[in-house]
């Protein structure tokens, strides 16, 4: 997206989290989800003692930059296993932080896909906040129906004629070009439910 000019250009590491030289990047805000295998119900749940736990090696890039906010997404099985040393974590570097629960069912997607949020600002950094500012507005809201109606459900106004349904054999036509969509996105975070997480967790730190 960079190449093509949609993004603004930034430096890219190629390498390992745990090898990133503090001084190439100097970021105002840090977002993104650390490895869940750690706590997922979907793995052995080894916390800590799992290879691939690695969030002493992000707390040590954040003390190290002191960006003016983080964001975080990991999976529902976080909350008894780790969550609340991150908080610590944050907190002991000055951050601010607050964490919520949301699905994406809540912003209308058929899928139930409930994630965990954490958002920090630094204390002394407060400049930040002023840009986002308009956060405080948003709270939990309905679903916003961007997601088309499930199967069986009325059509929505939104969206694209449907494929006739033979009495014979499924839908017409379609159905092959979306199985690989559904298996390369698996299980997923939906880019607006974390945009809705932001939001209103921001908007809890600004009151």
């Amino acid at each position: 997206q960079i190449e093509k000019g949609t993004l603004d250009y930034a430096p890219i590491w190629l390498g390992n989290v745990e090898e990133l030289p503090p001084s190439r990047v100097q970021p105002q805000w840090i977002i993104g989800g650390y490895p869940c295998q750690p706590f997922s119900s979907g793995g052995h749940k080894r916390g800590k003692e799992d290879k691939r736990y690695l969030w002493p090696s992000i707390a040590a890039l954040i003390g190290s930059m002191l960006p003016h906010g983080v964001f975080f997404e990991n999976v529902y099985g976080h909350i008894g296993m780790g969550l609340f040393d991150v908080l610590r974590d944050l907190e002991r570097l000055g951050y601010e932080t607050t964490w919520g629960i949301f699905a994406a069912a809540e912003i209308g997607c058929p899928q139930y896909r409930e994630r965990i949020f954490i958002l920090g600002t630094h204390s002394e950094k407060h400049g930040e906040r002023k840009i986002l500012a308009d956060a405080n507005r948003w709270g939990r809201r309905q679903a916003t129906h961007e997601f088309p109606a499930p199967p069986n459900h009325r059509k929505k106004q939104s969206e694209a004629p449907r494929t006739t349904k033979s009495g014979l054999a499924g839908a017409a036509n379609g159905i092959s070009s979306r199985v690989d969509r559904v298996r390369s996105l698996g299980n997923a975070v939906v880019p607006q439910q974390a945009a809705h997480a932001f939001r209103t967790l921001y908007g809890e730190l600004v009151r």
